[in-house]
C-alpha cells in the first residue's frame, strides 16, 4: 500500500525475495523457503479490487514459472 510506480513494488518484491532466501532453521533442521510475487499496478481508479488481484494472479503464476524466487508484473 501507499507505492506509486512500478518500479517501486518491484523494488519491494526484491527485498521480500533477498529477505526469503535464507532457509528458515528448526529443530529439525533447515527448510529452504521460495517466494514467487504477482505484481499489479494500475494508475487511477479504474479497476476494481478484484480485478486487481486477478491480474497479481495471472503475474504470480508467471513467476511461479520462471522458477524458485522470483517476481513478475503483470503487463496488460
Amino acid at each position: 500500500e501507499g507505492l506509486r510506480t512500478a518500479a517501486e513494488a518491484e523494488a519491494v518484491a526484491g527485498k521480500i525475495i533477498e529477505a526469503t532466501n535464507r532457509p528458515f532453521v528448526t529443530a529439525a533442521g533447515e527448510l529452504p523457503i521460495a517466494t514467487s510475487i504477482g505484481i499489479a499496478v494500475h494508475p487511477g481508479d479504474e479497476l476494481g479490487g478484484e480485478e486487481l488481484l486477478g491480474r497479481a494472479d495471472q503475474a504470480l503464476y508467471l513467476a511461479k514459472g520462471a522458477g524458485r524466487n522470483q517476481y513478475r508484473l503483470h503487463a496488460p
